[in-house]
């Protein structure tokens, strides 16, 4: 019984503060390109004139004593499971980067202590529509949509 009231207080409290971020335009596709790198790609799919990236949570960390930055992705319980870590020791623009999007982008990377930060993100999906077929309508235009949750 007493596990059974923990595990509903989880539930209710990561409920009650989970926030949503719609972004779209320019900010939205920063944060897109961001992530279109070649290590992410088990998170993108696409079709259609339509492409997605879908990843279940992000944490970001930045340590300056360590003089390392880190960026874990996961997606679980789907068909595609995937978890990648990129680190400032192999992908050090490309972590730059992302962070810095997504942190810019949700406004929530907290200091931890005198030398590190952190960014945890509960789950990003975006997608662009138009792609490849900005040519065969004067009305198309590509359009970048995010939604996070923090």
């Amino acid at each position: 019984m007493k596990g059974l009231l923990i595990l509903a207080l989880a539930f209710t409290t990561s409920s009650v503060f989970a926030k949503d971020i719609n972004l779209s335009g320019l900010t939205a596709k920063a944060v897109y390109d961001s992530l279109s790198i070649e290590k992410l790609q088990p998170f993108f799919d696409g079709g259609m004139g339509k492409m997605y990236v879908n990843i279940g949570s992000i944490v970001c960390d930045k340590n300056v004593d360590k003089e390392l930055m880190t960026c874990l992705f996961k997606t679980e319980g789907g068909l595609n499971d995937a978890e990648v870590l990129l680190s400032s020791n192999e992908d050090y623009i490309a972590v730059g980067i992302i962070r810095m999007a997504l942190s810019e982008a949700t406004g929530a990377e907290i200091q931890t202590s005198a030398v590190s930060k952190k960014l945890v993100i509960k789950s990003l999906s975006c997608h662009t529509a138009g792609y490849s077929h900005v040519l065969d309508s004067i009305e198309i235009e590509t359009r970048y949509e995010c939604k996070i949750t923090i």
